[in-house]
C-alpha cells in the first residue's frame, strides 16, 4: 500500500508500481539516472529530439502569447520592442506581461539545457 510522502503529494515507488494521487490509478515506474517517474504502460520516456521537437511549439506558442500580451498595453510593439521590455515603461510595470515573459524564459532556458545535455551525450 502506498504512503503519501510529509507533503501528502509525492509519488512512491511500490516495487515496480506506484500509486498516483489519491485517485487509485497505478503505472509502472520506469527508473534513469537515479530518477522514478511513472510513465503509461504502453509508452518509454520520450528521447531528448522528442522533447526538443515538443518544446518547440510551446515555445512559439508562448512567443505569440508574450507579444499579445504587450499589444494589449501598447498596440504597436514588435516582437524586436518586446525583446527590451525596459524600453518601454508601461510594460515594466505590467504585472501579467512579466508573468508571460518568465514563462517564455522558462521554456527558453528548458530548451537550452536539453540541447546542452544532448551535445554532452554525444
Amino acid at each position: 500500500m502506498a504512503r503519501r510522502a510529509a507533503n501528502g503529494s509525492a509519488i512512491e515507488k511500490l516495487g515496480q508500481e506506484a500509486e498516483t494521487g489519491g485517485y487509485g490509478l497505478r503505472v509502472p515506474i520506469a527508473t534513469r539516472a537515479g530518477y522514478n517517474f511513472p510513465v503509461a504502460p504502453d509508452e518509454r520516456p520520450l528521447s531528448g529530439e522528442a522533447l526538443l521537437e515538443l518544446l518547440e511549439p510551446m515555445i512559439a506558442q508562448q512567443r505569440e502569447k508574450v507579444l499579445a500580451t504587450a499589444r494589449r498595453r501598447i498596440p504597436y510593439l514588435t516582437g524586436d520592442d518586446i525583446l527590451n521590455p525596459h524600453d518601454f515603461p508601461e510594460l515594466e510595470r505590467a504585472p501579467e506581461f512579466h508573468y508571460e515573459d518568465g514563462i517564455l524564459a522558462g521554456l527558453l532556458a528548458a530548451q537550452m539545457a536539453l540541447r546542452a545535455k544532448l551535445r554532452e551525450a554525444r
